[in-house]
């Protein structure tokens, strides 16, 4: 747990960015699952409006297709078609003009689009006025008895209304996404919060029995030790007894580092300094100054743990080394077994975890010329020690 974060216990922290993470991963989905079909949806009915446009361009072109026609003598008759209202005087322009450029038909009135007629391609597609206005237009060839070329059909339509059609449902599915969105990001962080519910109680509980635990073993084990003291019990009973609260307060001290219940104060310090003060006279102690970040209780506690866990398995202190932020104890024990289990107690269990507190690390390794060297890296301060 970085310093910066405070008092807060690092699981929770850590879940409290799961559920963040969480969160944002299904509403991402959610939100990309949403654009994505809220694209189709347009796009579909885009596409559906304008293929119903140029339906209807070729609904009217087919139309002037079959009443009209050209006549032995080539004479081009109208006829049945101006009997057709619904086509002459309809939404669309119609135009009919010869190979020569000639209009032969002007079927509507007043004229709407004063289109150029040199494009004939026979697919629908957009024009644009001289006015700037838009047009959408299809052509399609007229032929005579036999068989021939000889004019082709021009239908001419604005296409502006069923555009600002789709426009208008492009908006409202943007609202409709926009809306589906929020509410998929609520939905995310409620069911977030209930699936890590169990979790948040576990903490709690555990929490609150570290705490009843701290205070209903320490009372009796203190009142043991103060008897053993105040009656000046010698031998083993004191020793015991002496030994049961050094175990019982590394055994709350490890729970509350591992539970993140232990509050952090960091500050800039003197590492050297703090191991000199807890070293004995006679150890052996190449130390070079050096400033780090950290809080000077714990980095105590780490350290005197360090020391006693030398005195204590290793056979005694043999030398210190303190440089760059880095304290080096080494035992004068026969080091770690070159196989099997390399773990470590309490003691320095704790020191591993306030190593990561401070964010730096904990290592064991055997030195070459014998002995056990444990090493605790603390991340190295640029502001003045205090």
């Amino acid at each position: 747990m970085p310093l910066s974060e405070g008092h807060a216990p690092r699981a929770r922290i850590e879940l409290d960015r799961l559920a963040r993470r969480t969160t944002l991963v299904y509403s991402l989905a959610w939100s990309a699952a949403l654009i994505a079909l809220a694209g189709f949806a347009v796009l579909a009915f885009g596409r559906a409006r304008d293929a119903d446009f140029d339906a209807r361009l070729a609904v009217h072109a087919t139309a002037v297709y079959g009443l009209t026609y050209f006549d032995p003598q080539g004479r081009y008759h109208v006829e049945a078609l101006v009997r057709e209202p619904d086509i002459v005087h309809g939404p669309f322009d119609i135009h009919v003009v010869d190979a020569d450029g000639h209009t032969l038909l002007y079927a509507s009135e007043p004229r709407r689009y004063p289109i150029a007629l040199g494009d004939k391609r026979a697919e629908p597609h957009d024009a644009v006025l001289e006015d700037g206005r838009h047009v959408r237009i299809l052509t399609k060839t007229t032929f005579d008895d036999d068989d021939r070329p000889r004019a082709t059909i021009v239908v001419a339509g604005d296409p502006s209304p069923h555009r600002a059609e789709q426009s208008r449902f492009a908006l409202w599915i943007v609202m409709a996404t926009a809306v589906l969105g929020a509410f998929g990001v609520l939905v995310a962080r409620i069911m977030t919060e209930r699936t890590l519910r169990p979790a948040r109680h576990a903490l709690e509980v555990r929490e609150r029995f570290l705490q009843t635990a701290a205070h209903e073993l320490r009372t009796p084990v203190t009142g043991l030790v103060a008897a053993v003291e105040a009656s000046s019990v010698e031998g083993p009973i004191a020793k015991l007894t002496h030994e049961a609260s050094r175990v019982l307060e590394q055994v709350l001290a490890y729970a509350r580092l591992d539970a993140d219940l232990t509050e952090v104060h960091a500050e800039p310090l003197r590492l050297d300094l703090l191991v000199e003060s807890l070293a004995r006279e006679d150890a052996a102690i190449e130390a070079e100054a050096c400033i780090v970040q950290g809080d000077a209780r714990l980095l105590e506690v780490a350290i005197r743990n360090l020391l006693s866990n030398a005195e204590r398995h290793g056979g005694g202190v043999l030398a210190i080394h303190v440089a760059d932020g880095r304290v080096e104890v080494r035992d004068a024990g026969p080091g770690y077994p070159a196989h099997g289990n390399r773990g470590w107690g309490l003691g320095l269990g704790i020191v591993q975890r306030i190593a990561a507190i401070h964010g730096g690390t904990f290592s064991l390794r055997n030195h070459p010329e014998g002995g056990a060297v444990a090493t605790l890296e603390i991340p190295i301060s640029s502001g003045p020690s205090k």
